[in-house]
């Protein structure tokens, strides 16, 4: 009669929580103070179904009162059944201490040695301090070892527990390994660690600010074609997805291309994301192009992008760029350097760029924050064209409003270009921050205004079909040029007349006297 009347209170308790006026975090915080006290005097089948009730009563899901038990969530959820299926309680059943299954580990402790030996013999590899030492034996191997050496069986989970006990586990590979992580020195780890803080200040001052802050790099380049994708999508009727059994590339055969849709349809080729990110807005512009990753093609999708970035900042008086230092955006090299400068002086606003050290790139705001969902998207569905690429980056959204534009880039840029002296000189650089009078000078302002615009020459660009026709003609020439050449043999050249061959040999021989 008390465990009945302990129920009945227990249930006008939990019901009086589900009227209490508040949201879930001060259930929560009532549960936590109360429910220690309860454990103690509850036995376990009780204690089981007031969690059920607490989690069929209040809003909280089976996992946050399960944390704050400190128990599994598969115990709320039984106690949450009988709730549900009004299963009567045995008060009187209570499991004691040390019940249920004995662990064949205690009665048998030679099968620890036995294992031990086993993993030994087959493990390789070096055991020092930074490389780890691996094992070829599975669990199916050591069952059967036990079994020839014993006669008894182990179950799997008692191998796989004494080989826990023994800090043998699976185990999986960590990126943790940088480039440059053995033959960094201690003065380019200190400015690094420098690099890093003068990044998250700038990006904690530019936060709320007018000006405009982002973050730039060039995604993977995605081969065109029915190529095999990891994901899965929808698609209608009942024919299977066909694709390459090799992923074989196919380039693009610039002859033969008609117009534009011949272009966008083409499933050949490549395409060149390259990603700009306004971080302050969550605005993302990606600028697909056809031919190659260059300083030019960098400077052409910011130009691209700076109309919509000046209706949406149009108090901004400088643009920080985050990027990283190799590839096209290279800290390093003076064509970027060029290209900004001309960049700034178009524009008339001085550009802060803020390199992210070497080997540090994938901490670089759009790879988390636009890169990772563009990379799901295009792995559910097959990337057989340009339009398909186009339409899937402007259809990638997130929850927290993420807004992708895109477009498809059909000039070409040519690669192995060189900048005169001249051009050079046209450079406005003003270095600053921890690496400063360092080697790689990762942190540095372009201010290009007020200079005189017709010192830097006219960029000289064509589109894929101009290059198309170029091709052509050249074509037409080197034919033209063959044709003359051979007409031109042909006159000079006087014929012969060919020698008949005689049928008969002439072998006769002169008669020797005797």
């Amino acid at each position: 009669e008390r465990e009945q009347v302990k129920q009945k209170r227990m249930d006008m308790f939990v019901l009086g929580l589900s009227r209490v006026p508040g949201s879930a975090t001060s259930i929560s915080l009532i549960l936590k103070i109360i429910l220690p006290f309860l454990k103690i005097g509850l036995s376990e089948p009780l204690y089981c179904y007031l969690l059920g009730l607490i989690s069929f009563f209040t809003l909280l899901t089976n996992k946050q009162v399960a944390q704050i038990a400190g128990c599994s969530p598969t115990t709320v959820q039984k106690g949450r059944t009988k709730v549900i299926q009004q299963i009567p309680i045995d008060i009187r059943r209570q499991r004691r201490k040390g019940g249920g299954r004995k662990r064949v580990v205690n009665t048998h402790p030679e099968f620890e040695s036995h294992i031990i030996q086993y993993v030994r013999l087959r493990s390789y590899g070096p055991c020092t301090k930074d490389i780890a030492e691996y094992t070829a034996a599975t669990l199916e191997g050591i069952q059967q070892y036990i079994r020839q050496k014993t006669g008894i069986t182990l179950s799997k989970s008692t191998i796989r527990r004494i080989l826990q006990s023994k800090n043998i586990r699976l185990r999986t590979n960590k990126k943790l390994l940088y480039g440059n992580q053995h033959s960094e020195t201690e003065q380019q780890r200190v400015m690094r660690h420098k690099q890093f803080d003068l990044i998250f200040e700038t990006l904690e001052k530019t936060q709320n600010s007018d000006d405009i802050v982002l973050s730039i790099d060039c995604k993977k380049k995605e081969n065109l074609g029915p190529y095999a994708c990891s994901g899965k999508s929808y698609s209608f009727g009942d024919d299977e997805v066909k694709a390459y059994e090799h992923d074989f590339f196919t380039p693009l055969i610039i002859k033969t291309l008609k117009d534009m849709d011949d272009l966008l349809d083409r499933q050949e080729g490549k395409g060149i994301p390259y990603g700009i990110l306004d971080i302050n807005d969550n605005h993302g512009y990606v600028n697909i192009g056809i031919t190659h990753d260059t300083p030019e093609f960098v400077i052409a999708s910011l130009l691209k992008f700076m109309p919509q970035l000046r209706l949406a900042h149009p108090k901004a008086k400088r643009i920080y760029l985050f990027c990283d230092g190799g590839g096209s955006n290279s800290s390093r090299g003076n064509q970027f350097k060029y290209y900004l400068t001309w960049l700034s002086w178009r524009i008339g606003l001085p550009i802060v760029v803020i390199h992210y050290p070497p080997y540090r790139s994938k901490f670089n705001k759009i790879e988390r924050q636009l890169f990772a969902f563009l990379s799901k998207r295009y792995e559910s569905t097959m990337l057989y064209n340009l339009r398909t690429l186009m339409e899937l980056t402007k259809s990638t959204t997130t929850k927290k409003g993420l807004k992708v534009d895109c477009e498809v880039d059909i000039d070409v840029y040519e690669t192995q270009k060189k900048l005169s002296k001249e051009q050079e000189a046209l450079i406005r650089v003003e270095y600053f921050g921890p690496t400063k009078d360092a080697s790689s000078k990762l942190s540095y302002i372009i201010d290009g205004v007020g200079m005189n615009g017709e010192a830097f020459p006219e960029f000289v660009r064509r589109n894929i079909f101009e290059e198309r026709d170029r091709l052509l003609h050249e074509d037409e020439e080197k034919a033209k040029k063959k044709a003359e050449t051979k007409a031109n043999t042909q006159s000079t050249s006087k014929k012969k007349p060919k020698k008949r061959k005689s049928r008969n040999r002439s072998t006769t021989a002169e008669a020797v006297p005797a």
